[in-house]
């Protein structure tokens, strides 16, 4: 099983489908499209830009520091227009919360540009990109030999990640609840994609 490269996208304006791709994603990269693009003043918004919690992630050192380290992987989905709609730092193997003994992909760091975020755009450009990488993790922990199961510290919004089939547990890392999904919660996404077989 390969995982994902490309990812569909829902445009707000004409609930269109649109295909973007899923690539690395680099130091440059992040300098030009995300830490110099995401946080423009020219965006409309229903409250202010610093109020989102990732507003101060400075996606170029976070991937100078993380690049050369085997087991992290940086991701970007990028529109055929050159625009990085989202970003995505996954590390491939830490322990399972829910499952003792088993192992899980840890979604370090995720985040959507703030032009697609519908509680804080005015007018958001796409839908999907928080779902399209949450289906990426499954999969690559899925061909780990990790059964499907990702957790995570649900950082923006404990709702988007309860409806993706996270749950929380009892365990805190950095003063954060860690939030994981299932073995059998993920393998059942990954039938309806019809990525496997029931």
């Amino acid at each position: 099983m390969n995982l994902p490269t490309r990812m569909r996208l829902e445009a707000c304006a004409s609930e269109e489908t649109e295909i973007a791709e899923i690539q690395f994603l680099g130091r440059e990269d992040a300098k030009r499209g995300i830490d110099a693009q995401w946080w423009s003043d020219d965006l409309e918004t229903k409250t202010p830009l610093a109020d989102e919690p990732d507003s101060h992630w400075n996606w170029c050192e976070i991937i100078s520091y993380y690049q050369n380290k085997p087991k992290f992987i940086a991701r970007c989905v990028q529109t055929p227009d050159g625009a990085i709609q989202g970003a995505m730092l996954v590390r491939r193997k830490v322990k399972s919360v829910l499952d003792p003994g088993q192992n899980a992909v840890f979604i370090d760091r995720i985040a959507t540009a703030p032009w697609n975020r519908d509680k804080l755009a005015k007018n958001p450009l796409y839908r999907g990109v928080g779902t399209g990488f949450v289906l990426y993790s499954i999969v690559l922990s899925y061909t780990q030999g990790f059964g499907g199961r990702v957790n995570l510290q649900a950082v923006a919004s404990e709702e988007f990640h309860a409806k993706q089939g996270f749950e929380p547990t009892t365990i805190q890392q950095d003063g954060e609840i860690v939030w994981e999904i299932p073995a059998d919660v993920a393998q059942k996404k990954l039938i309806e994609r019809g990525i496997i077989d029931a």
